[in-house]
């Protein structure tokens, strides 16, 4: 049988894939299944959350030496396998790619890992998963989102000596009013008689 579609490897249309919600799930290797010596596809059953008991189906590139791609290869196994098993490494350095695939799903099926999935939006695969990347099961799934800030402790009264402690303030003392007094009338002045005008 010549394999071409995702139907091909599931079993009737591309509509009978299997897929969670995009998100961050512990999950375990079910199934693996080598395609053509560069890709696994791989079935992850979800252990716990709400999406306990499905299962997302999703693929992994493997590149060969010098291929692109093995930083996203690494990212996405890093969480399954610590490193490579045994046998892979020497299929691939003599170009054996189909036994480097068969080991590597070999030691693949059965490990429980964190698996951040999301959901392809458009094209040909549209619903189905894709594994952005993985950390080991003993690695908490998220960072806990932040929460409220806790209110400040109320402050712990601490002894101070006397002679640390300021004297108290002087308050100052109000002056008595002082009653305004009326200016005195001015005397009336008498123009000089060599100051007159006319």
């Amino acid at each position: 049988m010549t394999v071409q579609t995702w139907g091909d490897i599931y079993g009737g249309s591309g509509g009978d894939r299997q897929s969670v919600p995009g998100g961050v799930y512990h999950v375990q290797i079910t199934e693996t299944r080598p395609y053509q010596g560069k890709m696994l596809f791989l079935d992850l059953g979800v252990l716990s959350g709400p999406e306990q008991g499905k299962t997302a189906q999703v693929n992994l590139f493997v590149p060969g030496p010098g291929e692109k791609g093995s930083f996203y290869f690494q990212k996405k196994i890093a969480g399954m396998l610590a490193g490579p098993p045994a046998g892979f490494v020497e299929a691939f350095q003599v170009g054996d790619r189909d036994r480097a695939l068969d080991v590597l799903a070999a030691a693949l099926e059965g490990q429980s890992c964190i698996a951040e999935l999301s959901v392809r939006a458009d094209g040909d695969y549209a619903g189905s998963n894709e594994l952005e990347g993985t950390k080991p099961a003993d690695v908490p799934a998220a960072v806990p989102l932040p929460q409220a800030p806790a209110p400040a402790p109320a402050p712990i009264p601490v002894p101070v000596p006397q002679s640390v402690i300021p004297a108290p303030a002087v308050q100052p003392v109000a002056a008595a009013p002082v009653q305004p007094v009326a200016p005195a009338p001015a005397p009336a002045l008498a123009p000089a008689p060599d100051e007159v005008p006319f």
